[in-house]
């Protein structure tokens, strides 16, 4: 079955059904797996892409960096194995009209064979790596160029921050990676690494956007970057929920238009980072903090903003976000 025809069955499994007027609709888009659910949400949010970004599933800070360069090429991040890409993940590529399959990570993230089964397939690939997370970080930040940088307002040429070893609370940020065109480099909580410090001077930066709150990201590391020369804000709350509302705050203030939000499980990263692309540039990510109860903080949110979101879309079949969640986001939103 083709992708297309796995989508619509998907939809029809899990979706809910199509909103009346003046009701709250909420769409659930899912697979069996997370390679079919990301495969799922790069066909509804892209009629084609000549590009694509590939990320390893079970490990997400190759795949947080990646929103940023399938934003350069308004494209979507897919998943693979470590040593394969998936059916689904290959359809979705096909459906697209995909020509140009960035890979990121080295061989130790996605192996050879990967790159292998792409081209065999008619795919050009472009391998963007490093030494490690944080060189692969960077080496994604610098793949669309210098000019490419996008600015916080008056700030100048801003980057996103986040923990490379701990990357939950920057499961929110691909909206603002993907449509600010805010690069996304990776930090230890202590301390700066070498290739995160020379991508800065590199690119120009002179706002970071730290994503996480001090067991994240520490004020060690907020002030080497002031003693730089930068500017930084902190975007964060008491656990991963809290600051994916924090995050969708600095999206609304930023001036983009809400009418939908975008919910993941919190638990489940390969659905959040597939989401940042689907939902830029203005819808935000928020987390679910449980299967059956989404959770006070993210409810809250969408409640105070009920009155301009019409739309939730849930990544992830009732497994990770369950009926009584979506009850409760229905709810939500209807204020």
């Amino acid at each position: 079955m083709r992708l297309g025809g796995l989508l619509l069955v998907f939809l029809v499994a899990f979706g809910a059904p199509a909103a009346a007027a003046g009701s709250i609709d909420v769409r659930r888009l899912a697979g069996p797996d997370r390679f079919t659910t990301a495969a799922a949400l790069a066909v509804d949010r892209f009629a084609s892409a000549s590009d694509a970004v590939l990320a390893r599933s079970d490990d997400p800070a190759d795949a947080l960096a990646g929103s940023y360069v399938a934003g350069s090429h308004i494209g979507p991040v897919l998943l693979a194995e470590q040593r394969s890409v998936p059916q689904a993940t290959l359809e979705a590529f096909r459906s697209l009209g995909v020509r140009k399959v960035r890979v990121l990570g080295g061989t130790g993230a996605l192996g050879p064979e990967v790159v292998a089964q792409l081209q065999a397939a008619g795919f050009t690939v472009e391998r963007v790596s490093g030494a490690d997370r944080y060189e692969t970080a960077a080496a994604v930040a610098r793949n669309s160029g210098v000019a490419n940088v996008g600015v916080r307002s008056s700030r100048g040429a801003t980057v996103l921050l986040a923990n490379g070893l701990l990357p939950a609370d920057a499961l929110s940020a691909g909206p603002l990676a993907f449509g600010q065109q805010w690069p996304v480099l990776l930090t230890t909580a202590g301390s700066l690494p070498a290739p995160t410090r020379q991508a800065l001077d590199d690119l120009g930066i002179r706002h970071v956007v730290v994503v996480g709150g001090t067991a994240a990201v520490s004020e060690a590391v907020v002030a080497a970057l002031q003693r730089s020369g930068r500017t930084v804000e902190r975007v964060a709350g008491t656990d991963r929920e809290r600051t994916a509302t924090a995050v969708a705050d600095l999206l609304v203030g930023i001036g983009e238009p809400l009418t939908k939000v975008e919910v993941a499980a919190a638990s489940s990263f390969a659905d959040a980072l597939a989401l940042g692309p689907h939902a830029a540039p203005a819808a935000p990510v928020l987390l679910c903090h449980a299967v059956d109860d989404c959770g006070a903080a993210t409810l809250s949110w969408i409640t105070a903003h009920s009155a301009t979101v019409d739309t939730v879309v849930i990544a992830g079949g009732a497994g990770v976000v369950g009926p009584a969640a979506e009850t409760q986001l229905r709810a939500a939103a209807g204020g």
